[in-house]
Formats: structure tokens, sequence, C-alpha cells
């Protein structure tokens, strides 16, 4: 979750009252003055007061019968906008935040809860504890290896544990896993697209493979190992907040976090047609913490169209993947959250199949030179090749902090080779330079200096920008495989000027519609980059 104001300070107030309800009132006043004693005469539930401006809070009140939480936000802004998290249940928006305490992931002796407000790009955030210990002992939680007492996380914690504590910090066991099968069987399969590819909001190359079934028939989607489900995310339509991402127009367009230990984590996103449980779980929300049990090769949906799914390896027993020569740039925020952490042991699928499924998936691959499944680790220190970020921004966007649903994006550069074919050269920028809403990618004319050839000493260097059409001829209504094969269009866009001013340092600038010339030279339009 985006954390862009953390306030100090926090005052909580804790309110007993008869029977089974307990209320807690938090409020974000900048003085802490002492716990409040609870007294037969305090309500059930407290409101701060205050002589001047009201102040965000909220009360929330537990049931111990039900069980169950019921937030109300107070002192909000009007023209805000409310967003609700906790490590009970999947985030909301709006004035109330309500959920039962049903599953054995939610059967935890203290549950934390978030409200941030933001009007335009103020923010603000407070936060809650309700001390649920009252309703562990009800149903037996045979969970004897979770590894849930890990210290608090921060920024400044192993990333790899940063990782763990995004989607559930009650993780069970240890170690990777082969996988028995593939998320969709290789006789379905059309192609299958390799780590490393530029595409939409992805400025940098693509950390995670597009399996592509073929038209015409249903393909099965399936879980590739033993674990757990635990966080869902729903794209499509039926969720009553954002459907961000979401490209089938289906009511339910999902993606699954399978945890097969503290380890190995299984992102499985893009998959229409889920079962009815998971409808059913996820409701209408945008997404859900759940720990739902699943077995190696049960289903997760079934594709109709030919439509893509995003298969993402996550394997944390390993070392962080060579190619980002800056891993801090992919997390921050107050809890590391900010960005993507997990990308830093993203790994390729095709190395977690045994033989001879890895030569069969290896055969649905775009790529045809070695490693076939790709890579997306592309960064040289030294030279301008690999991935960059506006000055004083991250991964996660702009001021480095995280912006899940926004144009994150538009800060990021990308000066890498084609992922299918190396001689190929792409220049990505996050706003085309114009401050537009989406990036674009661009060939270069060739010959041009490889970019992991340009070192401070090489001065300035120019590209010559050719859009990308596909090579078959298809043109903008490409579909599948014609649209994923690019080649240079005949005439060019433009030029970028670019220089490395020092290792982590580089200047571009774009001249659109304007050829290479030795007049060429930047203006106060140039921009500084970072690693």
């Amino acid at each position: 979750m985006k954390l862009l104001g953390l306030l100090v300070g926090l005052v909580i107030l804790v309110a007993g009252c008869s029977g089974d309800k307990d209320s807690v009132s938090e409020s974000s006043s900048m003085e802490q003055p002492a716990t409040s004693t609870p007294t037969s005469e305090q309500p059930a539930t407290s409101t701060p007061t205050s002589s001047g401006p009201v102040e965000l809070a909220a009360d929330c009140l537990f049931d111990k019968s039900v069980p169950k939480i019921s937030c109300r936000a107070i002192g909000t802004t009007q023209g805000s906008t409310l967003r609700w998290e906790s490590n009970a249940s999947g985030w909301r928006t709006g004035i109330v935040y309500e959920f039962e305490l049903k599953e054995q992931y939610q059967l935890i002796p203290e549950v934390k809860i978030t409200l941030e407000q933001c009007l335009s790009s103020e923010c603000e955030e407070i936060e809650l504890s309700i001390d649920t210990s009252a309703i562990v002992g009800k149903t037996p939680i045979d969970n004897p290896t979770s590894n849930n007492n890990r210290p608090s996380i921060n920024a400044d914690s192993d990333p790899a544990d940063i990782v763990r504590n995004r989607w559930d910090m009650n993780c069970v066991g240890e170690g990777s896993s082969m996988f028995a099968v593939s998320p969709m069987a290789p006789g379905d399969i059309d192609f299958i697209k390799p780590l490393g590819d530029l595409a939409g909001v992805h400025i940098t190359p693509i950390s995670h493979q597009y399996y592509y079934p073929k038209e015409n028939l249903v393909a099965d989607i399936v879980s590739p190992v033993d674990g757990n489900i635990i966080w869902l995310t729903n794209r499509g339509t039926a969720n009553a907040g954002n459907t961000f991402g979401g490209a089938s127009g289906q009511s339910h367009e999902m993606q699954y976090v399978i945890e097969h230990s503290c380890d190995f984590y299984v992102v499985i996103d893009h998959v229409t047609d889920p079962p009815e449980k998971i409808k059913n779980v996820v409701g209408d929300n945008w997404d859900t913490r759940v720990r739902i049990p699943v077995k190696t090769g049960e289903l997760l949906g079934r594709h109709y169209d030919g439509f893509k799914v995003d298969v993402g390896v996550i394997d944390l027993t390993r070392s962080v993947v060579t190619g980002l020569v800056n891993p801090k740039a992919y997390y921050g925020g107050s809890d590391g959250q900010a960005g993507e952490p997990f990308k830093l042991f993203e790994r390729d699928s095709f190395e977690y199949y045994d033989e001879p499924l890895r030569s069969a998936m290896e055969d649905k691959s775009l790529r045809t030179i070695s490693p076939r499944g790709g890579f997306f680790g592309y960064d040289i220190e030294g030279t301008l090749q690999g991935n960059w970020y506006v000055e004083g921004t991250s991964y996660a966007g702009t001021e480095g902090k995280n912006d899940s649903f926004g144009a994150y994006y538009k800060t990021h550069a990308a000066l890498v080779p084609d992922n299918l074919d190396p001689s190929q050269l792409r220049v990505s920028i996050g706003d085309d330079f114009r401050d537009k809403e989406m990036g674009v990618n661009y060939g270069v004319t060739l010959p041009a200096p490889s970019f992991d050839s340009v070192t401070t000493e090489s001065g300035i260097v120019m590209y010559e920008l050719r859009e990308l059409t596909p090579c078959d001829g298809s043109g903008h209504t490409a579909k599948g495989r014609s649209k994923s094969i690019v080649c240079n269009k005949d005439f060019a866009r433009g030029t970028a000027l670019l220089q490395l001013i020092d290792a982590g340092t580089m200047k571009l600038e774009v001249f659109f519609d304007t050829p290479i010339s030795s007049d060429l030279a930047f203006t106060n339009k140039a921009r500084i980059y970072n690693r």
C-alpha cells in the first residue's frame, strides 16, 4: 500500500464495554496523551474532540460473538478518497470498513488496520491495532511450522523478508519446488512470450512470462504446485473498486498468489472463469487476503479465446537476480512494499520443469536462443544498457512512492536489446517523452552503437528511433503471435540524444520528427535519469 504521509504521535484510545464488543478509536493528532483507562462511564466508541479543525480518525468495533470488525472513518475531508487495509482482510475504499473473522488466517491475536485519506496528491495515514486474542483459541490453527514470528519489516530489512510479508505474514514451510504440471498444458499452448518483453505499462523488461493458449479451444489453467492461495485479485468487472489491468471484459479475471512455502511463490494472473468457490470468496472486492489450500493440478480457471495468462515464479532460496545493478530501486516506503520487491527474485519458469516437460515448454517459446525462457536483468554498470528512472524517483514512480494503480511507469526508461532478437535495439520511454499516459518502445536504426558499449568516455550519442510493427505486415490489428514479433517500420520517428554522465546517471532528450544531425544539442527539456 502507498505510504504517503505516515503521521507520528498517533492517539490510541481503547474503550471497553460490557458483552463481547470492544471499541478502538485512533486519530492523527500530533500529541501523545496516555492511553485512556476504561471506566463504566465511557461510551462503546470514543471520538476525539478538538477545538481546532477535526482530524482524521477511525472508530472500530470488535464483536467477539460473530466475530467481526466494523470501522468507520471520522474527521474526513470533503472530496477526499479513503482506502482501508489490514492484515486480516483485503483493502477497500469508502467511509466504512467491515469484515468477519472466519478463516484460519484471520484468527490472529492482533489485527492491524490502516486508513489512508488522499486529497489531490496530499495523503495522510493512521494506524490502529485491535486486540483479537480472544478468538485465537476458538478454532484450532494447525500450523506447527508457521513462520509468523519474524521481526518487524521495514525498507532496510532483507529484501527476501520484505517479499514474504507482501501478501501473508503467516507463511508455512521452507524450500522451493519443481513443477509436476504446467499451469497450461503444452498441447493447449500456442506460444510463450519469454522474460524481458516490453509492452504496455511494462517500460522496463518484464519479469514474468506470458502463456498464450491456442484459439478455438478451452484451455484449463491449473496450479503447478501444492500450497495455499494467499491472495486473490479480480481485475474483472464484478469488483466494486478499480478494474486496473483487466483486458478480458469478463466478470472475473483473477490473479492468484500461491504460496508453496515461505521461500517459494507462484503468481498466475489474468485467469478467466474461475471456480464458483473463488468467485464467492472474492465477492465484489478488488482483492482479498485468503488462505485456501490448493493441490497440484487443481483447476484455477478456463480460457476460451486465446487470452493470455501471466506466470511468475518467485524463489527466495536463490540470490537476487543478476542484471539489476541497484536492487534498492525496486522497493521502498516504510515497509519496503513501494515498488515490486518480488521482482528481485523472479525466475524463468522453465527452470522448474523436469524433462521431458521442460523441452515441451521451451519448444513453445518465441525465443529460439538460450535461455529459451529469456531473462529480464539487462543492466550493465558503467554503460547505457539497462533500466533507468527519472532523477528523484525509482521503480515505484514519482518521489519513490508506490502508486499501485497510477502511472508509476511514466518515470521509467529502458535501453535494452530485443528479448527475441538481441541484435535489435530497443528504446522504451514511460511517457513517450511527451507526458502521455502510456509509454512507447521504439526500434533503432542500425548500424548503431550497442548500449553496452556506450560509457562516460563516449560523450553524446544519437539513435534514430523507429516505430515497431508486426514483422508479418499484419499491422495494428495483429493478434497473438503476429503482434508479439515486431520489426522496425520503414520511416523514422525522431532522434534520441543520450549521454552517460557517470556510472549511475544518464541524460536523455528525444527530438521527434527530427533526423540525426551534428547540430542537435541538449535543451532545457532534457531529463536526468538514475539507476
